[in-house]
């Protein structure tokens, strides 16, 4: 059976910006992502005009806007829930400690005999 080990250290690509920042930086690399996506389908539908194409143009706009405005959306409460958790903070002059655990493989080490 593993064994859980429950140290804690910061990996090479991580540092101390509030989680808030990273949500938002997926969200707003997922708003871009949506964009993209659209236009790419905007092009290759360029090619192929009619009754048929153009409802699919457009429902692929739509989509695209749904996107957009959900990642805006959440983007909103995420900045408001950084925003609350950084003032409760400083107004308590205090900074919380954050513990994170990680589950990670055990490797098998053959056990050391200390000499009495």
């Amino acid at each position: 059976m593993g064994q859980l080990n429950m140290d804690y250290c910061f990996l090479p690509n991580e540092d101390m910006q509030p989680s808030g920042v990273y949500v938002n930086g997926l969200l707003s690399e997922m708003e871009e992502l949506a964009l993209r996506l659209n236009r790419l389908v905007a092009a290759e539908l360029q090619h192929a005009k009619g009754t048929i194409v153009e409802k699919i143009i457009a429902e692929v706009d739509e989509r695209a806007i749904e996107q957009v405005n959900v990642c805006n959306f959440q983007k909103y409460f995420v900045t408001g829930a950084t925003r609350e958790y950084n003032t409760i903070y400083n107004d308590l002059a205090t900074q919380p400690i954050t513990i994170t655990y990680r589950i990670r493989e055990t490797v098998e080490t053959t056990p050391m005999i200390l000499a009495p």
